[in-house]
């Protein structure tokens, strides 16, 4: 196993702090990060844990880190694309 699952994340989305993690602005960079994670090199119980503290869900079972880790990326892109979508709809209503 390597370094824990939430700390590997931290650095490799390249953000400064744990609590970083859960911020909405970071989303799309741990969506990139995982990509560079091998599921497997992280057990079921960190990839549950990363779910929880990333996305603030009530803990859930999953049946293997890779069921997990498509979990996470789908949400995380549904945030990214909903904020994307504020975001236009703010602009919009300044014209």
């Amino acid at each position: 196993m390597n370094e824990n699952l939430l700390n590997e994340l931290v650095s490799e989305a390249g953000v400064s702090y744990l609590s970083d993690l859960h911020d909405p602005r970071s989303f799309r960079k741990i969506f990139h990060a995982l990509d560079r994670l091998s599921p497997d090199n992280y057990s079921l119980e960190e990839w549950e844990e990363a779910v929880t503290y990333i996305l603030g869900l009530k803990r859930r079972p999953f049946p293997s880190p890779a069921s997990a880790r498509r979990f996470l990326q789908a949400e995380l892109e549904k945030a990214a694309l909903s904020k994307k979508t504020e975001s236009a709809a703010a602009g919009n209503s300044n014209l």
